[in-house]
This record gives structure tokens, sequence and C-alpha cells, in this order.
């Protein structure tokens, strides 16, 4: 398959298992089947989920964005995954949390992002063996190349995988922001349209108190800004937060273009349109004889 795409980098991925377990048979007279050791990630309850851990090289390490010289004497695993994970052993089942050091990733989903170290695998007894290879190639791959590498696979008794163009995501991407940021305003919109409501007759007395159209415009951008932190900001953050609760470090790959827009241009363009839209005196006021 490498000689396919020419010269490409092809990084060994090997699995950690426990000779001291018993394995288990498999049907039709197959060789018995070795578990690789296991590290999950509580979900809630009972429920737990599987993580690939993969054994630590240079190669994977710089991948993840760490390297052999910072990750602290006895770390046992390397990960960018968020939330506590847990160490099961085949032998006996007991977990134990391992010490972790959490690193930055390769910001794609399928790649190993779970990493058990050597020095963890030799302290608990444990066997690598080959589980894949990464393939990267170091330009984009032909309709051809992709064919001719399936077909090896598939002669190989193999499964491949192959990340595709990353376009559609980022149009995808693009217009769910540009939606949210419409729907966000058309909410504030609203806010402020009942709040004006409400406080119609407050700004008839302000008015014929004297207050001039600059104050009237400061009021109303300030009331929509204020809103528009409180409901688009801190809630959308609440909710997100809450959604990826078990895994906070998606937020350390999201571009920071989409946090701005949230954070600074929903306000600025809240308060912008409550500026233009408070300029116009009231048509009814009540004055003082004499006025």
């Amino acid at each position: 398959m490498a000689a396919v795409l020419g010269n490409p980098a092809v990084i060994p991925l090997d699995m950690c298992y426990e000779p001291a377990a018993p394995p288990e048979a498999t049907v039709a007279g197959g060789e018995p089947a070795w578990h690789a050791v296991e590290l999950v990630r509580p979900k809630g309850g009972n429920v737990y989920e599987a993580i690939p851990a993969y054994l630590a090289t240079p190669s994977l390490l710089r991948l993840l964005g760490a390297g052999t010289s910072t990750i602290p004497t006895g770390t046992d695993v390397v990960t960018s995954c968020g939330g506590a994970l847990i160490l099961f052993k085949a032998g006996d089942r007991t977990p134990t949390q391992p010490p972790t050091v959490r690193v930055a990733g390769s910001g794609y989903t399928p790649l190993p992002d779970t990493l058990l170290t050597t020095d963890a695998a030799r302290r608990l007894g444990l066997t690598p063996i080959r589980a894949g290879w990464l393939v990267e190639s170091g330009q984009p791959i032909t309709t051809t190349q992709r064919a001719t590498a399936r077909r090896v696979a598939a002669d190989a008794g193999l499964t491949r995988e192959a990340r595709t163009g990353q376009g559609s995501v980022s149009t995808l991407r693009a217009s769910a922001t540009a939606g949210g940021l419409l729907v966000a305003l058309a909410v504030l919109a609203t806010a402020v349209g009942l709040i004006r409501g409400e406080g119609a007759t407050d700004l008839r007395t302000l008015t014929a108190a004297g207050a001039t159209a600059g104050i009237r415009r400061t009021l109303t951008a300030a009331t929509a800004a204020g809103l528009a932190v409180l409901l688009g900001t801190v809630g959308a953050g609440l909710g997100l937060l809450a959604v990826y609760r078990p895994d906070l470090a998606v937020f350390g790959r999201i571009p920071v273009i989409y946090p701005l827009l949230f954070l600074v241009g929903v306000p600025l363009a809240a308060a912008a349109g409550g500026w233009l839209a408070a300029g116009r005196q009231p048509g009814e006021i009540a004055r003082r004889r004499g006025d």
C-alpha cells in the first residue's frame, strides 16, 4: 500500500496485551484471541466509552503535539481526550486511574489520540503487538491510488480508512455559524423590542425631561449589548459546556474566529442595531404646561 503512494511516511501502530491473562478461544478453530489492555472513559452511571490505546513512539508523540522530552517520568498515558481515564488489565479487571499527561492533539478525530508509554507497558508486564499502520502521503492522493490501495488492503484481509478533503466541513461550519448569528440577532431584536415596549412610558418621561437622542441611543445600545452577552455569549457557552463536559479538549480545536464572532461580534452588532433604532423621538410626550 505504501508503494502505491510513492514514498509516504509509514508509522507502525502497536497495542499492548497481557500475556498472563488467559486468551479466549475463537470460533471455527481459529487462533486464541488476546485482548488489548483497555482504557475507558466514564460516560455516567455504568456506561463507559472504550478508547484505543497505542504504544507511544516518538512519531506518534509528535503527531499528538508532544515529544519524549516533554513527558514527565512516571507517566502512563499521553492523551488529547478530556475527562478521567480508567485502565483495565485483562488479568484481574481491577480499574485504576493511570498517571496521565494532556496534550493538544492532532486535530483529526480518527487519528490515534491516546498513547500508553513504553515505561508503563514494561512496568505492567505488557507485550506489544502490531495492530496497524498510519500511512501519510506527502501529496494529495489520487482516485486511482485510492482504488489501488483499497484493492491491496482487501486482498490482504485488511481494512482501510482514508481522510478526505475538509472543504465541505469548512463550508458547513461557516454556514452553521452564520445561521447561529442570525438566529441570535433575531432573538436579541425581539427581546430589545419587548423591553422598549414595556419601557415606553419611561422613555417618554426621559424625553420630556430633556434627554437627547444620544442618551436614548446609548441606553438602548447598552441594553442590547448586555442582553447579547447574557443570552448569546453566556447562554451559548453554558450550553456547549453541558454538551462537551466529558471532552473539554474539543474547545482547543475550534478556530479562534468563531469564538470571537460570538464573544465580540454579536454584542457589537446588537449595540449597533440598538443605537440605530433608538434615535426616533416618541410620538406622544407628556410635558408640563408652559414647556
